[in-house]
């Protein structure tokens, strides 16, 4: 679901919202009942480990998990992300949760399969594989960016994607 903090007039501005990832137990009608899995939406009732509750029509992506709990690809999702401007992080952390190195890099995404995920084509024509776990893709919010490691400047991309990548 998409949380933020209700503005003076009780609106809400959808760029400032965040994504708030449930691990639904219970459904009743048009609520589901569930535990936050992950959340970049900092506030009391919104973090990792916290109950909640949310109309059915808040939910904004589903994300099936296979036997071993490995996400599998939504790919009405994916195949919606073809053709879009991705800006990518990543973030290398060792076994004690270190952070070891930290990658980013912008392209387009190209296609999108169950096993490979992503495939992203970057300015220099490289192609990379994204994995197929969309929960770190939200769209982003108007704005120059610039790239730590290179110094690019990125100019309004469409997304950002980011994720953890456990070390050796």
């Amino acid at each position: 679901m998409r949380a933020g903090i209700a503005e003076e007039d009780g609106g809400v501005a959808v760029e400032r919202t965040r994504a708030v990832w449930l691990s639904v137990d219970q459904v009743e009608e048009r609520l589901l009942y569930g535990t936050v899995t992950e959340s970049s939406f900092d506030n009391d009732g919104y973090r990792a480990g916290d109950r909640i509750k949310a109309e059915v029509d808040r939910v904004f992506d589903v994300v099936f998990h296979d036997a071993d709990g490995r996400p599998l690809l939504n790919e009405d999702r994916a195949r919606f992300a073809i053709g879009k401007r991705v800006l990518v992080g990543v973030t290398e952390v060792s076994a004690a949760a270190e952070v070891l190195e930290q990658h980013q890099f912008v392209g387009v995404i190209e296609a999108a399969d169950p096993r490979q995920g992503l495939s992203l084509r970057l300015a220099n024509g490289e192609l990379r594989n994204l994995p197929p776990d969309l929960r770190g893709l939200e769209e982003a919010p108007p704005g120059v960016y610039r790239l730590r490691s290179t110094g690019q400047v990125v100019t309004n991309p469409d997304f950002t994607m980011t994720w953890e990548r456990s070390g050796h």
